[in-house]
Parts: C-alpha cells; sequence; structure tokens
C-alpha cells in the first residue's frame, strides 16, 4: 500500500480460505499460510510461496490443518505452526515436510537459526532443536 495515497500497489490472489500469517523470505519472494474460510466453503490448508515480481505463486504445499503461523529456517525451509497442534518443517526444494506434535495450540512460531525454532503452546514457549 502506498501510505501517501492508499492505494494497494499488488495483490497476490490465490488462497480460497483466509491468510492468517504472511512471511517476507527474501526480496523476491512471500510466503502465505492459510486457514479455513469463514464460510462453509471448501476448506484452504495451503501454504504458498510467492513470486512478488510476477505476482504468481512458485510453489505451494497442501498441509492437514490451517497454517497459523510461519518462520523462515532458511531460505528453502519453513517452519509452519498448524492447527492440528503440529510445527511442520517444509523444506521447499524437495518438497518434503517432517511434521513434529505438541500437545498444546500452536499460536505463533519463530526461527532461532538453521536448526533451531521457538514456538508459543498454551502458557509456555517450546524450543525445538535439531530439526
Amino acid at each position: 500500500m502506498d501510505t501517501r495515497t492508499n492505494a494497494i500497489a499488488q495483490s497476490l490472489i490465490g488462497h480460497t480460505g483466509q491468510i492468517n500469517t504472511v512471511l517476507k523470505l527474501d526480496d523476491t519472494t512471500v510466503a502465505s499460510g492459510a486457514g479455513p474460510n469463514s464460510y462453509n466453503g471448501p476448506s484452504d490448508t495451503t501454504v504458498k510461496l510467492w513470486d512478488i515480481r510476477t505476482s504468481r505463486t512458485t510453489k505451494q504445499k497442501q498441509f492437514k490443518s490451517c497454517a497459523r503461523a510461519l518462520a523462515a529456517l532458511s531460505p528453502s525451509t519453513l517452519a509452519v505452526a498448524c492447527g492440528d497442534l503440529t510445527v511442520n518443517i517444509w523444506d521447499t526444494q524437495t518438497d518434503t515436510s517432517t511434521s513434529l506434535g505438541s500437545n498444546f495450540e500452536i499460536d505463533s512460531v519463530v526461527a532461532l537459526d538453521a536448526n533451531t525454532a521457538a514456538y508459543g503452546s498454551n502458557s509456555d514457549i517450546k524450543i525445538l532443536t535439531q530439526i
């Protein structure tokens, strides 16, 4: 948005559910994570990578539950906090993911370094290492 005119400069269109989280990965790529629609339509539980130069999706990954928060462990590895009590580690280059369980709902996730993430769960902060 141009703060001088309140004009929207660009829209990235492709999710069918509510977008819960957006993360800048580099100067040309952003990631977005969606969740269920507020109406009874189909649920979108994808994380998408966008090229902001073209407004196109470059990669996407479907998860079992909505993406509530994203963190970049590296330019090609994302930690995805999902509504099914998991943190998923998605390697965007190989398109593989590893699901790490939790006993509580996860509201946020942050990368501490390439092998460590922290997430907010209930009233605690959990640290994941060697991921």
